[in-house]
């Protein structure tokens, strides 16, 4: 997984996936954009998604916009 040099996690789906459909939950570190990756195609049931990046107040009222839109 994901540590220097490696790819980041959205760049894991098939990984991702295969742990939560294993009955798993995943704790991953991500940047904004990667986690709104994960959501649009796993979806964000069983992921505990951590943004490791700072997001201005606006950016973040856009980014959980974002976010609900991929969860509908």
């Amino acid at each position: 997984m994901p540590g220097g040099g490696n790819l980041s996690p959205e760049r894991w789906l098939t990984l991702l996936k295969r742990i939560r459909d294993g009955g798993k939950l995943c704790q991953v570190y991500v940047s904004a954009e990667g986690a709104l990756t994960i959501a649009r195609e796993l979806g964000g049931r069983g992921f505990l998604l951590a943004i490791n990046e700072s997001l201005t107040p606006e950016g973040g009222g856009g980014f959980l916009q974002q976010l609900a839109c991929n969860n509908r």
